[in-house]
Parts: structure tokens; sequence; C-alpha cells
């Protein structure tokens, strides 16, 4: 019964990995298209990284009160739109195309916050005993989906040429926007009641718990530092050329 349901979780974990790491593979051809600087790209990626943990926030009530449908195809939304914003950043914000990166990147990381909030949820209000394998899947996903995209948006920049970026992003747009019909369609489960879930109190009082959101932050910074600079130092810094930057040390990361 829910077999679609978890095929259309993997394939948000994907788009999820789509949304975090497709801009930063444009970061040199930002900084020469715009004449932008390695500080002002740099705030893109702070900007993707706050504004998917303040989503992830802020939605946590909400989604316990109006349930996950509204918001899961509100996150595919915003990754479509926030792709749209970043394909013509030049023709919507003429005056400074910067702030149309700015304003895109904030559209499309609401969009991976609530996917990061959102997709273990659904898994794991699944009834039986597949879903934890089904959530340990729907994890690998995401560095599948880091992969795939810098595999493809390379050899699409080789193919198509730098100049040609915006269309590389308009084909990634498809993806959120098919599986945004994805999930009008697939049953959810219900999820867990309040009275059976574990109190934020007792979450904040045990001392595991915050060893463990300790070690989330750590090894979340660590990660964008690594997915999101990573292809910028190697072509600007090491001298490498796109294709070796990104498929030998973006995949081996990955």
């Amino acid at each position: 019964m829910y077999k679609k349901t978890i095929s259309a979780c993997y394939l948000g974990s994907f788009i999820m990995a789509v949304a975090c790491n497709l801009s930063p593979l444009l970061y040199v051809t930002f900084m020469a298209e715009f004449g932008i600087s390695f500080e002002q790209v740099g705030r893109l990626t702070l900007l993707n990284f706050f504004t998917q943990i303040i989503t992830s926030l802020s939605f946590s009530k909400p989604t316990d009160q109006h349930g996950a449908r509204p918001f899961v195809t509100l996150a595919h939304l915003m990754v479509f739109l926030g792709f749209l914003l970043m394909a013509f950043s030049r023709q919507l914000f003429a005056f400074n195309p910067y702030v149309g990166l700015m304003v895109a990147t904030v559209v499309y990381s609401v969009g991976a916050g609530l996917f990061e909030l959102l997709l273990n949820i659904i898994i794991l209000s699944i009834p039986g005993d597949a879903k934890e394998s089904a959530t340990s899947l729907l994890h690998s996903f995401y560095a599948w989906g880091f992969i795939v995209t810098v595999v493809i948006t390379t050899l699409l920049i080789k193919v198509l040429g730098r100049a040609n970026w915006p269309a590389i992003v308009l084909i990634w747009s498809i993806l959120p926007l098919f599986n945004f019909f994805n999930f009008m369609r697939v049953p959810l489960a219900p999820q867990v009641s309040e009275e059976k879930r574990t109190r934020l109190k007792e979450l904040v009082s045990s001392r595991y718990f915050m060893l463990v959101i300790l070690g989330i932050a750590v090894g979340g910074a660590t990660e964008v530092s690594m997915s999101q600079w990573t292809s910028t130092f190697a072509e600007s810094t090491l001298g490498l050329s796109k294709e070796v930057g990104d498929l030998v040390g973006l995949c081996l990361f990955a």
C-alpha cells in the first residue's frame, strides 16, 4: 500500500541533495559572470545552511497540527521556484543578479529544510517492520543524489558550456515538479499521536540527546564545508579542471 509513498520519499531525498549541492557546483561560474567575490558566494552557503535549520525548527509544530502532506508538497514547490529564480536571476534582478541568487537560495533552502524535517517522519509513520530498512535506504539516496548531481551537472557544463548554466538549472527543476504531483496522490500514514511522543523537556534534559545534537551539528558543518567548497577550491585554487575537481574530489567525498 505504501510502496509508492516510500519511492516518493526516496526521490524527495534525492531532490534535497540536488537543492543543497547544485549551486556550489556553479560558484566559479557565478563569480566569473556576475563579478562576485569568494566572500559573497560564501554567504550563499551560509544562507543555505541556516535557512534549512530555521525551517526545520519553525515548521515542526505546524506539521504536527496540519499533517505532513501540505508541507511536503510545499517543499517541492519551494525547490522548484528557487531553481526558477536562480535560472532567471539575471533577468528578474537586472539591478543586481547577486540579490537574485540570495533570494533563490533562501527559497530552495526552505524546501530542503522541509525535506529534512518530513521525509523521515513520513517513512517512520508507515506501519510494519519495513520502515527501518526504508529509513536507512532513504539516507543513502541523499549520497547517491549528491553523486548524480555532480556527475550530470559537470557533464552538462562540458556539453552545453558554462554560459548555458541557467538551462542546466531548469533541467534539474523538473524533478521537484514531478515529485510534487507524486505527493499529491500517494497515501500517507497517520503520524504518531501526541501522547506517544517523547516530551521536548525530556529530550533536552538527556545528556545523550544533547551529545547527539552536537554530533549532528559538527557533522553537518563539516559536510557543508566539504560539499559546497571542494568544487570551487579545486578549480580556482588548485587549478584543476572542472571535470577532475568535481568527479574525483566531490564524488570521492560523497
